[in-house]
């Protein structure tokens, strides 16, 4: 892919205060596509809002441009084999005291 002239590269290169050749690099030395690894930053702040907060998973989602709670949980699920409620519950028992 031609990461050079892709606008989108060059919008998200200025998003992340990079040089656009520094940005190219940065994502060729990554395995995933543009989008996959945009999701997957997607799914890693929505993963610190439901390990710290107890806001619902639609408000969850929707901070994070996903349209509906299902779409996230169906990612988390794919990407983590936890449902969002199980990581939830798993992070409520590692927080008690023992």
């Amino acid at each position: 892919m031609n990461y050079g002239k892709s606008t989108v590269a060059i919008a998200a290169a200025t998003l992340c205060a990079m040089s656009q050749s520094a940005y190219a690099t940065h994502l060729d030395e990554r395995p995933a596509s543009f989008v996959e690894w945009i999701l997957r930053q997607r799914l890693a702040r929505a993963r610190t809002l439901l390990r710290e907060t107890s806001l619902p998973l639609d408000q969850i989602a929707a901070q994070y441009g996903f349209c509906h709670a299902a779409n996230l949980s169906n990612l988390f699920h794919r990407e983590t084999g936890l449902s969002t409620r199980a990581f939830r519950r798993l992070r409520g028992s590692e927080l008690a005291p023992s």
